[in-house]
């Protein structure tokens, strides 16, 4: 629950048209019919400037595309521990948003998280939105390190166990964060610490499409630095 550690104690015409060859040829041929009635002899089409035009040579034949470089192929498990790191913004945005703002819905904690963890941060979140806490600020995620993959899951007997999965450790800052009660007092006491180091157990509940990560389980621990 994270609040307990980031409240204090608590720890986004089409194309320019080109000229017909057969306008072309038109003009080609009244030009040639003016000076024919002009009394002058007739000049030879071949020799006229747009034979050029005419010719083969000059026409310019559609080209191949160039050929392409079939893209690398990525490791499923190095796209999977990307992938994951990746979310951890999302859910820290989703957490502080829930807890600042008591007219979002509590169940959009399951658009980042899934049991236990959703159900655990669910309760927390009723519990300080009963009290009229109020957080403001937001978790600012420093580093990313740890990760460990198993595209087979974990095993087990939860829900997850099945499920692709990156485990990671994030160090995340909070010295913005601040927590005040009904009455205005602040919930966060001076000596808090500056940063959280969450471990972080995330599934992916619709691989391999990457937007079926979730956050299964969430410890966390004070720390004066990402080091510890």
């Amino acid at each position: 629950m994270r609040c307990r550690s980031v409240c204090g104690a608590l720890p986004k015409p089409r194309y320019p048209l080109a000229v017909p060859v057969a306008i072309v040829v038109a003009v080609a041929v009244t030009i040639a019919g003016c000076s024919s009635s002009a009394g002058k002899p007739t000049k030879d089409p071949s020799s006229s400037s747009f034979a050029g035009i005419l010719s083969s040579s000059s026409v310019e034949s559609p080209t191949s595309p160039a050929p392409t470089t079939p893209a690398p192929s990525v490791n499923p498990r190095d796209a999977a521990t990307g992938e994951a790191t990746a979310f951890v913004p999302t859910y820290l945005a989703m957490v502080d948003k829930l807890y600042a703002d008591p007219t979002v819905s509590i169940n959009d904690i399951y658009e980042v998280a899934v049991a236990p963890e959703a159900t655990t941060e669910a309760v927390a979140i009723a519990q300080f939105r009963g009290a009229s806490d109020r957080q403001a600020g937001a978790q600012k995620l420093i580093q990313v390190s740890g990760q460990s993959v198993s595209l087979t899951g974990l095993g087990g007997t939860s829900s997850t166990a099945t499920y692709p999965t990156v485990q990671l450790t994030a160090c995340v800052d909070v010295s913005a964060v601040t927590a005040t009660d009904a009455t205005g007092k602040s919930l966060v006491p001076p000596s808090r610490p500056s940063y959280l180091i969450d471990s972080l157990t995330i599934v992916n509940t619709k691989y391999p499409s990457s937007d079926g990560w979730r956050v299964s389980y969430a410890t966390n621990k004070q720390a004066s630095s990402c080091g510890g």
